[in-house]
């Protein structure tokens, strides 16, 4: 499995560019001819480089598993904190509701006036209307006024009905 240089930090980018270096050092032509046996062989270069990867992917690796820790860590302190913080926005807002209740409670009830007071009128019967200074209902006296016939209309002055 790959090593994720993003996730190891500024530690393991050093690192990493530690363990480059020497992959360069050690792939020169100058080093590798003081590997040489007699015979040509570069058994020694090769265990050489061997161990030398082995010893960086070592440590990148234990630097990579520290760094997951760390990161679990932080996630399961994330998630206590928000549910700390959920929690507590519960309970202020069962502390607001009491208060509200208890507010509620204290209040004396306010009426409209024209809600307390509010009595049905009686009514007057037809042929009758009620007699707002007396309060008592009281025969219409108004006469039914005539229509003019066709072809004339009322004379406002002198109601009477007129040609036109």
């Amino acid at each position: 499995m790959p090593i994720d240089i993003r996730m190891i930090g500024k530690e393991g980018r050093v690192m990493f560019s530690k363990w480059k270096k020497e992959q360069d050092y050690y792939n020169s032509a100058r080093v590798r001819k003081q590997f040489k046996d007699k015979d040509g062989n570069l058994d020694n270069y090769n265990n050489k480089v061997r161990k030398i990867n082995e010893h960086y992917r070592k440590e990148l690796k234990a630097l990579e598993k520290l760094k997951e820790g760390q990161k679990k860590e932080l996630e399961k302190m994330r998630k206590e904190e928000e549910q700390n913080k959920k929690e507590a926005t519960a309970i202020k807002r069962r502390l607001n509701k009491e208060k509200r209740m208890l507010e509620r409670t204290k209040q004396v009830l306010r009426r409209s006036s024209r809600l307390v007071k509010k009595e049905k009128r009686s009514r007057c019967p037809n042929g009758t209307h009620k007699n707002m200074k007396t309060n008592k209902c009281e025969k219409k006296t108004e006469k039914a006024r005539k229509r003019c016939p066709n072809g004339t209309r009322k004379n406002k002055k002198t109601k009477m009905c007129e040609k036109k």
